[in-house]
């Protein structure tokens, strides 16, 4: 099931959103991959039928730009290799895994940084910098509604 959000398409299991599992915190994270809006929606359709018999927990992709997007595909770091693999079939090769919450993980992986020059490109191409501020701004604050609602950033 697809849900939209400013910005971001959610690819959700169906039925009731039950919250962060417990442990997700220390050990829940996310693949990202990156390309344009286009083969995000290729692999969007692909990860749907996985999502929803919960071989992968859900995925979320960035809609806010044609030309540069970017997918993470959310796991737990057990289950991380298993879940790069099914995504490497279905034809995209994530760039990194980056945890949720326990960041203090992330800084000892260059893939993080890598990941992160990435992240900066697709939002210096998709805004201007005063829309780059006022985006930023605003995601902190859906970020802040949505862990209150127990939803992960």
């Amino acid at each position: 099931m697809r849900k939209s959000i400013p910005n971001w398409t959610w690819i959700l299991p169906s039925g009731e959103w039950e919250g962060l599992p417990e442990g997700w915190k220390d050990h829940g994270g996310k693949w990202l991959i990156y390309g344009s809006l286009d083969d995000m929606e290729v692999l969007a359709s692909g990860l749907e039928p996985l999502v929803e018999t919960r071989e992968i927990d859900s995925a979320k992709f960035w809609t806010s730009s044609h030309e540069r997007s970017a997918m993470c595909v959310y796991t737990w770091d057990k289950e991380k290799e298993r879940t790069r693999e099914l995504i490497e079939k279905l034809g995209f090769k994530p760039l990194a895994f980056e945890y949720d919450y326990a960041r203090r993980k992330n800084w000892t992986r260059l893939e993080f940084f890598v990941s992160h020059l990435y992240k900066l490109r697709i939002l210096l191409k998709s805004f201007r910098p005063r829309e780059l501020i006022r985006f930023l701004l605003e995601e902190e604050k859906e970020a802040d509604e949505l862990a209150e609602m127990g939803f992960r950033e």
